[in-house]
């Protein structure tokens, strides 16, 4: 049973070791200087299926030995999103205390191949190839197929690595069809009801990347001794009358209102509208690009929940999508509405 499970396997892998043109060139070289060798007793064909036959164990020993201690690992640029192409960065680790590992190849499931000429032992050798996710989150691991025809070329060898990528990706904050009618609408009621800008002032920071510049208290940093380092003005992080945005966490279409919710997050930080981010029981304040930066992040991971209790609030608006005008084939329509509306 176990040699049947381990063959399936090498079926479903593909077949590991193939022989080239070259190599098949050898064996038969190989079988005529053996049949010649004991037909006619001749110490030179004797010697000479010597020599072939150490060559190919001796290549195919090597082959095996550079493929041997080989690790894959993936790293994404940081604030990857979904849909847009990525500049994924592999590094291939050789654990080998003593040799190296010379020619390789590696093919990935885009069809690029990428050439290794060598791996120092216990050294890594860092390769860089663009990649397109459609889907947020985790992302599936990446199938390398390792290969290497080492060192004479008689045959090739190839093993498959699963290779894991850590980091989520974000959603899409790329407009879609309706999702412009959405921003429109809620930029309007901010700005009807007047909830953006009306925090107040809690205390003085020191300046961080991703600072909006609104947030510098220009007149008490000019009082500063070193104006290298400005100050910013932080609000009270729990305000009654700041403008909030609630994510749908019910079921039907939550892919659909996750991707609005980033494109929301996305573009309301873009205009400098201070507001806070609902999400069942976790409350994001978004001031600067770094809190809506923290705000992707958790939708990249986010999951619905058919349990999740919007509470009758007033002053939030719920982010969902919904189908309207009952079309089968028809396009999807965003909505952001109170909770409680119909």
């Amino acid at each position: 049973m176990t040699l049947l499970l381990r063959l399936r396997q090498r079926i479903a892998q593909g077949i590991r070791h193939r022989v080239t043109l070259l190599g098949a060139m050898i064996l038969a070289l190989l079988l005529a200087s053996g049949m010649l060798a004991f037909t006619t007793s001749q110490n030179a064909f004797f010697l000479l299926f010597s020599l072939l036959l150490a060559s190919i164990l001796i290549s195919s020993f090597i082959n095996r030995l550079m493929l041997a201690g080989l690790s894959v690992e993936a790293e994404l640029p940081p604030h990857s999103m979904a849909g847009r192409e990525v500049d994924v960065r592999l590094y291939f680790r050789n654990a080998k205390s003593w040799l190296p590992s010379f020619a390789l190849e590696a093919k990935l499931p885009s069809g690029l191949a990428l050439h290794m000429p060598m791996i120092p032992a216990r050294g890594a050798s860092p390769q860089s190839f663009p990649y397109r996710w459609l889907a947020r989150g985790k992302p599936d691991p990446i199938l390398v197929d390792l290969q290497t025809r080492f060192p004479f070329g008689f045959s090739i060898r190839r093993t498959r690595i699963r290779v894991p990528v850590l980091q989520a990706l974000y959603p899409a904050v790329d407009e879609t069809s309706g999702f412009a009618v959405v921003l429109t609408e809620v930029l309007r009621l901010a700005r009807r009801d007047s909830f953006a800008g009306a925090d107040e002032f809690s205390h003085l920071r020191q300046y961080a990347p991703g600072d909006a510049a609104r947030q510098i208290a220009w007149s008490a940093s000019a009082r500063l001794p070193d104006f290298a380092s400005p100050l910013v003005r932080v609000h009270q992080a729990e305000s009654g009358n700041r403008f909030r945005l609630r994510l749908d966490r019910a079921p039907f279409l939550f892919e659909d209102s996750v991707r609005l919710a980033a494109y929301l997050v996305w573009e309301l930080q873009y205009r400098n509208l201070d507001f806070v981010f609902l999400s069942g029981a976790e409350t994001f304040p978004v001031l600067s690009t770094l809190d809506s930066y923290t705000v992707l992040k958790h939708l990249a991971l986010v999951q619905p929940d058919a349990s999740a209790h919007h509470p009758e609030d007033a002053s939030s608006f719920l982010i969902s999508c919904r189908l309207r005008h009952a079309a089968p084939a028809g396009p999807v329509h965003a909505a952001a509405r109170r909770p409680g509306e119909n």
